[in-house]
C-alpha cells in the first residue's frame, strides 16, 4: 500500500501539469521570441559600414537648439534587426539633448534599407544593436 501511494505521489505531478491538445491530443508548444544581444554573426548593414554612417550622418539636421547652444557629442541609439533585416523598435540609450536625441530617432525611423540579418547556429535571428551616431555642428 505504501509503494502505490509512493507512486500515485511521485507520478501524480506529471499526469496534472502535461499541456496537451484536449482536440488534437499533441502536447503543446510554447514559441519565445528571443532577441540576442551576441550571436555567432553579427548584423550589419548590406551597403557596407561606412556607407550606412554617410548615410546617418548626411542625413542628420542640426536642431536649431543645439545650434544655438553649441551642443556636439554622441547619441547612441539602440534598434533590432530582424530575421528579415529590417530595422524596428529604436530607442535611445545614451542622448545628447537639445535636439540631437529626436533627430537621431527620424532620421533611424525613416531609414529604408535593410541590413543583414545576424546568425545563431547558422539560422537568422532577432538581434538588438547599439549604434553611437556623431552629431556635430556644421558650419
Amino acid at each position: 500500500m505504501k509503494t502505490l501511494l509512493f507512486c500515485l505521489f511521485l507520478f501524480l505531478p506529471f499526469l496534472i501539469f502535461a499541456q496537451t491538445d484536449p482536440l488534437s491530443g499533441n502536447s503543446a508548444k510554447v514559441e519565445i521570441e528571443y532577441i540576442y544581444d551576441r550571436v555567432d554573426e553579427m548584423a550589419s548593414p548590406l551597403e557596407g559600414i561606412e556607407a550606412f554612417k554617410t548615410n546617418i550622418t548626411n542625413r542628420l539636421k542640426v536642431p536649431a537648439e543645439a545650434q544655438k547652444l553649441k551642443v556636439e557629442g554622441k547619441v547612441f541609439i539602440q534598434f533590432v534587426v530582424d530575421e528579415e533585416g529590417n530595422l524596428g523598435e529604436f530607442t535611445v540609450v545614451k542622448g545628447l539633448g537639445a535636439g540631437w536625441d529626436e533627430e537621431v530617432l527620424r532620421v533611424f525611423q525613416t531609414y529604408d534599407k535593410k541590413w543583414k540579418a545576424g546568425k545563431q547556429r547558422g539560422k537568422n535571428v532577432k538581434q538588438r544593436v547599439v549604434v553611437p551616431v556623431e552629431c556635430k555642428i556644421v558650419s
